[in-house]
């Protein structure tokens, strides 16, 4: 089958899965087939956000559509990694103040721990898969809040390996099974979004500028 499979630019939604790829989420949706180009990157440059708030699950209240971008291409068809913004709700966890200091040794030492538990979900994929956490933030504006929870939003970057929609479904996955290692987690809040091009520090480059998007997904947490 041609991996370039043509996708319909209908406006009306229809029922999404590639052949031979094991689809998680049985809810995901082409709602979109248009092509996105270069300029609809511009905005985002990959440093690091003061809010996140422009990505979907900002954490402000509960989140059930999440947008992700499939790109189907064979392991090893591109030069360099492919990065993806994504924010996690971590549950029964409280954010403190220090957190919100990269400089921290308490960003730090919690930084290394989700990052570790997050690869840990990417053993058994093929390629490298590597996690900067770039912010914490309140799951919730009330710190009264129970459960507590704290928002993680991190760029996940992926080598030699670039089924965007495995990459996905192994956090998808995670996530409706209520944890990422040994750590407890919530679908409100969740996204995941491609930011080729994209480096973990915030530097983009020439070689990996920011390339086609051939389909929008929306999948639905009920």
């Amino acid at each position: 089958m041609n991996d370039n499979k043509e996708i319909s630019n209908s406006k009306q939604e229809k029922d999404f899965e590639f052949e031979g790829e094991n689809v998680f989420n049985p809810d995901a949706k082409i709602v979109d087939g248009t092509f996105l180009d270069d300029e609809d990157y511009l905005h985002d440059d990959g440093s690091t956000p003061e809010s996140d708030d422009q990505v979907t699950g900002s954490g402000t209240g509960p989140t059930d559509i999440h947008t992700i971008f499939p790109t189907r291409l064979p392991t090893g068809s591109l030069d360099g990694p492919v990065f993806y913004r994504i924010t996690l709700n971590f549950t029964n966890v409280r954010y403190i103040k220090p957190l919100g200091d990269r400089n921290t040794l308490e960003f730090q030492q919690t930084a290394a721990r989700y990052k570790q538990a997050i690869e840990g979900l990417f053993r058994d994929i093929p390629g490298q898969q590597t996690v900067n956490v770039l912010q914490f933030r309140p799951g919730s504006a009330d710190p009264d809040v129970y459960p507590p929870s704290m928002l993680v939003t991190a760029d996940l970057g992926t080598m030699e390996y670039y089924y965007q929609l495995t990459i996905f479904n192994t956090l998808n996955g995670a996530i409706n099974r209520g944890y990422v290692g040994s750590y407890e987690v919530s679908p409100h809040g969740f996204s995941f979004r491609p930011i080729s091009g994209c480096f973990p520090n915030g530097v983009s480059t020439g070689p990996y500028a920011p390339r086609l998007i051939n389909a929008e997904v929306k999948s639905t947490y009920i």
